[in-house]
């Protein structure tokens, strides 16, 4: 069966290969739109059934070339081929062998099995894995599930180089993680079959023609799984076959030992993380065996906080991936029952997990993503699916008010550039109180710009929440003027504006917020979800303890928190927001700063913490004020760096004390432009508050004050 991809839908399904019998749970590897699978039976006992590795068209599935390989010994290897320089290198049974990729040619192949070994043939089932020596050989490792043992082998010519031993009675099942900078390589080890649990990791010094260990690490439980590496952090599980649950362990290799920074108790797996560095997350798919089920976690990779566990998805020994284009996770499922990674594959949403698309069939190995298409085994076929992109684009505003002296708009750009751009647009607005949420439909056609008024739109005296659904893509900002009388007939002057979220969440975070003297503080929030969210609002101030506060959100409904009134007057206080559905939170703040300056500022949450943070804005002398704002929601303290880029401002070193929030003035008489790169060893969220009399190129006179969370960046260079 085949579709032509230029005229398929998101999620159809391209073709199905023939059956080749690829093993169970298998993922392709793609290169050069050819896509090398390893097949055949694999029967427990001898004299067992020949394996195979095919090489299909990856385009449509059809054969280009197969070549016959031995027995794989019985063990369920679903060894993934490794592609490298024109080279097929596949583990099968006790043989290493490479094949030339056009054609399938040997190239070589040989046992591994040790000279005079007594325990009969080695058996490999772990994926290959590559490294560059200091001598600048090409490496190809494999474990020796029989031996208890990884070996080298030289890529070119098969010469055995080196093999390390793990301890005794142990096997070598998990795929070794390499870290090539470092000329460095982690080894799991599991117990031999009958033997007592021996969960380890080994670290190996790999620079020199022999293997010298650097250390070990002794897990709770023995180690299936592969090692994922990511700037000498290690991320893995144990594996407690059936008995109680796993854990998942985040590892720092310190040089001649291994410190433990976090674990958390999950089903094991004996496949490999998934790190993603852009949003601090680590994934992995887990199932021990039919005791816990199916699940597909995601974990802060800093705090070890978990973000979200999707009990549908995931397998014992299965791997997750992660689009280069969208975005989005795919994963299959386990059939628990039929014993066969063959239950669907699914594309999740990174943030929430949630489903965004998935079939129940035709799939369930481990998914791999190349040129929007998505790969992936069951019942011996090789399947692709054009890639999930979503028919709907859409964006969401918990902040809205059309009262006495405010005016609020919502500004629609498409950047189409065809009339097929055309984009169908429909606005839902939600209310505080008991008014129904009401839907506007209406177009803005490619290559324009469409502004409305939500005061006439939506009426006048609304506190009101915004959902954008678009058919085609296109970006939403919320602009909004106001004179705001407060509590006490303020008259503060100013204007903010917004760009949508772009999904909920069931956590947001905010650094900012005071709640002083010339300081009103809200928190909005809309669920537009079709349940009620029972929500925990959580004030983090300086020097004080959190307090935590509970409130209900009806389906479909906003709600505004006077925080002056429920954190307290006299604040300076953080936030953080959990749900127990995905809503949008939002933080306006109306000012009169310092008796002097009035306006306004309005933020959207943050839905991850991070360790690294830029402020690119920042100034101050007599008349710019500057603040940075750190708030630390985790469990443990966070010591920040503050590090002035461009030669302005002075640099600063801080604990942020578990649940609290620091704030760092900084103030001028001279002009000083201040962009800074902050660090912190935990999780924190950072904002940056300004306040001025602006005086431009004329003497201007504007007062006023903006707010801005920070960018997140994976590393500070």
């Amino acid at each position: 069966m085949r579709i032509d991809k230029a005229n398929a839908q998101p999620g159809a399904l391209l073709f199905e290969s023939a059956d080749y019998d690829v093993k169970d749970g298998t993922a392709p590897t793609i290169v050069n739109g050819v896509a090398y699978l390893f097949a055949g039976e694999d029967p427990w006992t001898p004299p067992g059934a020949e394996s195979k590795i095919v090489a299909l068209n990856a385009s449509n599935g059809q054969l280009i070339w197969e070549r016959p390989l031995p027995w794989a010994g019985g063990k369920g290897s679903k060894a993934r081929p490794l592609v490298d320089s024109g080279k097929v290198y596949i583990g099968c049974g006790e043989y290493m062998f490479c094949l030339d990729a056009a054609d399938g040619r040997k190239k070589w192949y040989g046992p591994i099995t040790p000279p005079g070994g007594t325990l009969g043939s080695s058996i490999i089932i772990t994926d290959p894995v590559m490294y560059t020596n200091s001598q600048g050989t090409k490496v190809v490792v494999v474990g020796d599930y029989i031996y208890g043992a990884y070996v080298g082998l030289d890529a070119e010519n098969g010469t055995i180089l080196w093999r390390y031993y793990l301890d005794s009675n142990t096997s070598a099942i998990g795929t070794p993680g390499v870290d090539d900078a470092n000329d460095r390589l982690y080894l799991p080890q599991h117990t031999a079959f009958n033997s007592p649990v021996n969960g380890k990791v080994h670290c190996i010094d790999v620079s020199g023609t022999t293997p010298v260990k650097k250390w070990e690490y002794k897990t709770t439980y023995d180690v299936a799984a592969g090692i994922a590496v990511h700037q000498r952090t290690l991320f893995f599980s144990d594996f407690a076959y059936g008995g109680p649950q796993s854990k998942f362990y985040c590892l720092e290799d310190k040089g001649d030992s291994a410190s433990l920074l976090w674990s958390a108790d999950v089903w094991g797996s004996s496949g490999t993380a998934l790190v993603d560095e852009n949003s601090e997350t680590v994934y992995f798919c887990g199932n021990d065996y039919s005791v816990g089920g199916n699940h597909f976690y995601a974990y802060d990779m800093t705090t070890g906080s978990l973000i979200w566990d999707n009990p549908n998805w995931g397998a014992y020994n299965g791997n997750c991936s992660l689009s280069p284009d969208t975005g989005y996770l795919y994963a299959g499922s386990f059939d628990t029952a039929a014993w066969a990674h063959n239950k669907g594959l699914a594309a999740l949403d990174p943030l929430t997990g949630s489903e965004l698309w998935y079939v129940t069939a035709k799939g369930g190995g481990d998914p791999v993503v190349v040129d929007g298409v998505v790969y992936t085994t069951a019942d011996g076929r090789l399947y692709a699916y054009q890639e999930y992109v979503p028919t709907e684009f859409d964006w969401y505003f918990a902040e809205g008010y059309t009262g006495d002296g405010f005016d609020e708009f919502l500004c629609l750009a498409n950047p189409g550039t065809t009339p097929d751009d055309d984009a169908w647009v429909n606005l839902t607005y939600v209310f505080n109180g008991d008014r129904p949420p009401e839907t506007r439909a209406f177009e803005v056609p490619a290559g324009t710009r469409s502004t409305v008024y939500v005061n006439g739109d939506a009426g006048e005296g609304m506190e009101v929440s915004v959902k954008v659904v678009s058919d085609k893509p296109l970006v939403a900002e919320r602009p909004m003027y106001f004179d705001y009388h407060g509590t006490s007939g303020r008259n503060w002057t100013g204007g903010h504006c917004v760009v949508g979220a772009d999904a909920p969440s069931k956590k947001w975070y905010f650094a900012e917020g005071y709640t002083g003297e010339g300081f009103e503080e809200y928190l909005t929030l809309a669920n537009m979800n079709d349940g009620e969210a029972l929500v925990e609002v959580t004030y983090l101030y300086n020097g004080e303890d959190p307090v935590t506060k509970p409130y209900t959100l009806d389906a479909y409904s906003r709600r505004t928190l006077n925080v002056n009134q429920e954190a307290g007057a006299g604040k300076e206080l953080g936030i953080e927001v959990s749900s127990s559905l995905p809503i949008l939170a939002e933080r306006p703040v109306y000012f009169d700063y310092a008796g002097k300056w009035s306006g306004g500022s309005c933020v959207l949450g943050a839905r991850l913490l991070g360790n690294f943070w830029c402020l690119a804005e920042g100034y101050t002398d007599s008349n710019f004020d500057q603040y940075i704002c750190i708030s630390n929601p985790g469990k443990e303290d966070a010591q920040v760096v503050g590090v002035p880029l461009f030669g302005g401002g002075e640099p600063f070193d801080l604990v942020v004390e578990a649940g609290r929030r620091r704030t760092v003035a900084l103030h001028s008489d001279e002009g000083v432009e201040r962009a800074y790169a902050l660090y912190s060893d935990r999780g924190v969220v950072v904002e940056r508050a300004m306040y001025f009399d602006y005086q431009g190129f004329a003497s201007r006179g504007w007062t006023g004050g903006h707010c801005t969370a920070g960018a997140v960046l994976s590393q500070i260079y």
